[in-house]
């Protein structure tokens, strides 16, 4: 009788702990009807950085930054927080995603400062988070400063990235 109250008492604790999500973990994935692996919800960089998500590392190797609005951003980011919605699906948000973190990673901007979701065809996130930033459109890159919006970026197409979020931190 009482191996048997711990072994439920183990097993209630491990679908406990597997239950819970740590920021540095998948919140969900999903395959779509040709096999494609989309995340879902939290993410972490690293969640890109790996043979499903190829289009992520050719992109940001391929963009070439500005060099002087990059040291322009790096002294003005230091008191923002950068959240970011995006998706593995859509080509314009595959495009834009590696360039912003590209921008960032060249400002010296920490990752810790950026929160990253991914959503799904329905721009629905793990949780629902994309309700809390309006979000309508992907990718969007918000700009917070003390936990209030100061700007966003929405669906950008090739236009100067740098030069936009430049514009947001001067305001």
């Amino acid at each position: 009788m009482k191996k048997k109250i711990l072994f439920y008492i183990f097993l209630i604790c491990t679908i406990l702990t597997s239950c819970i999500t740590s920021n540095n973990e998948v919140s969900g994935r999903y395959m779509t009807d040709n096999g494609e692996k989309n995340l879902i919800g939290y993410q972490s960089i690293k969640n890109f950085k790996n043979s499903d998500f190829e289009w992520y590392e050719d992109e940001y190797s391929s963009y070439k930054t500005n060099p002087d609005l990059i040291k322009k951003l790096k002294k003005k980011l230091l008191i923002h927080n950068i959240v970011i919605f995006t998706a593995t699906w859509d080509s314009n948000a595959k495009k834009q995603f590696p360039r912003v973190m590209k921008i960032l990673d060249e400002a010296k901007f920490p990752h810790s400062k950026i929160k990253i979701y991914t959503v799904d065809k329905n721009l629905e996130s793990f949780y629902g988070e994309e309700l809390k930033f309006g979000i309508e459109q992907i990718p969007t890159f918000i700009v917070r400063r003390f936990n209030t919006e100061i700007g966003r970026i929405t669906n950008p197409t090739d236009s100067n990235l740098e030069n936009s979020l430049y514009n947001i931190l001067n305001q």
